[in-house]
C-alpha cells in the first residue's frame, strides 16, 4: 500500500492522469482487502493490527485525495491565468488595430490637404521636395499594409498587426513563411502560439537602444508532417533560466511569464515541443507541431 502511494503521489506530479486512476483504484480495493480480513476467522490477525492497516490504509488513500485535489487546483489554477494572458493578447491586438485605423484615418482626411501642397512644389518644379514630401507620406502606409500570407483570417491579421507594430516602433522585421493548407492545426492555438512568441520578442526589443539589435525574425515551415515556427529577436542581456524555466524580469510574476507556457499547452496538443536558445545576443524560440492533412471536399 505505501509503494503503491509513492507511485501515485509520483504519477500525479508527472501528469500520467490514466495511470493514477488505475493506482488510485488498487489502493481502495487494498483497503477493502484489510477490511475483509478483519471479518473472517482462518487467519488469525490481532484486532490492534488490523486496526493499524485500516488506519494506515485510510490515511494512504486520504494522501492520494489530497493530491489529486492539489493538482486540480494547479490545472484550475494555470487555466485562469492563461485566461487572464489570452484576454491581455486581444486587448493589445484591439489597440494596435485602432492604431492602425487611426494612421490611415488621418491620411484620409488630410489627403486634400497633402495634394495641395505637392501641386504647389510641382506648379514651381521643385520636384526634389515634391519626392520627399511623398516619401514621408508613404512611410505609415507601407507599415500599415505589411502582409504575411497564412490563408487564416485571423492568424494573417495577427501577423500584419505584430509587424506593424514592430515597425512603428523602428524595429527591423523580416517574416519567412511557408504555410501548409488544410490542416488539422486550429487557427487559436496558432495565434496563441504567435502572438505570445512575438509579443515576447516585442517585449525584448522594446527597450534596446541598439539599432543592430532591434530586430525580429519570424519564419514557419513545413518539414514533412512538421510544422516549424522560429521566432528570433535581439538581446542585450542574457535571459535569466532556472531549472531549464524562463524567468520573467518583470516586477509583476504572477501576471507576466505565462507566454511560453501557453505556447506549451498549445504545442502539446500536436506532440509538439518548445524549445529556447540564446546565442550572440540573439534569443530563438523554436515550435515544432506534428499536424495530419485534412481533405477538403
Amino acid at each position: 500500500m505505501l509503494g503503491i502511494a509513492f507511485v501515485a503521489i509520483k504519477e500525479q506530479k508527472n501528469k500520467n492522469r490514466k495511470l493514477s486512476r488505475i493506482i488510485t483504484g488498487i489502493a481502495v480495493i487494498g483497503l477493502f482487502g484489510v477490511i475483509l480480513l478483519s471479518g473472517q476467522n482462518i487467519i488469525t490477525i490481532s484486532d490492534d493490527i488490523l486496526t493499524t492497516w485500516i488506519i494506515f490504509s485510510m490515511l494512504i488513500l486520504m494522501a492520494i485525495l489530497f493530491f489529486n485535489l492539489n493538482r486540480q487546483y494547479e490545472m484550475e489554477k494555470t487555466i485562469a491565468q492563461l485566461e487572464k494572458e489570452r484576454n491581455i493578447l486581444l486587448e493589445r491586438d484591439y489597440q494596435t488595430l485602432r492604431n492602425t485605423y487611426a494612421i490611415n484615418a488621418k491620411l484620409f482626411h488630410d489627403i486634400y490637404n497633402h495634394i495641395d501642397v505637392l501641386y504647389h512644389y510641382l506648379l514651381q518644379s521643385r520636384t526634389t521636395e515634391a519626392i520627399n514630401y511623398i516619401e514621408n507620406l508613404r512611410s505609415p502606409m507601407q507599415i500599415s499594409t505589411q502582409t504575411a500570407w497564412i490563408g487564416d483570417e485571423a492568424v494573417d491579421y495577427l501577423i500584419n498587426s505584430k509587424i506593424t507594430l514592430a515597425l512603428s516602433q523602428n524595429m527591423q522585421v523580416n517574416a519567412n513563411i511557408e504555410f501548409p493548407r488544410h490542416t488539422n492545426i486550429r487557427n487559436v492555438d496558432l495565434v496563441a502560439i504567435l502572438g505570445n512568441l512575438l509579443d515576447n520578442s516585442f517585449e525584448a526589443v522594446e527597450g534596446i537602444e541598439d539599432d543592430g539589435l532591434r530586430f525580429i525574425n519570424l519564419t514557419i515551415r513545413r518539414i514533412n508532417d512538421m510544422l516549424v515556427i522560429k521566432v528570433e529577436n535581439g538581446c542585450a542581456i542574457a535571459p535569466i533560466v532556472t531549472d531549464g524555466d524562463l524567468q520573467t524580469s518583470k516586477a509583476d510574476k504572477e501576471l507576466h511569464g505565462w507566454g511560453l507556457q501557453s505556447v506549451r499547452t498549445a504545442a502539446e496538443r500536436y506532440d509538439g515541443t518548445v524549445e529556447t536558445e540564446y546565442s550572440n545576443h540573439t534569443f530563438c524560440t523554436v515550435v515544432t507541431l506534428s499536424f495530419e492533412a485534412i481533405k477538403v471536399q
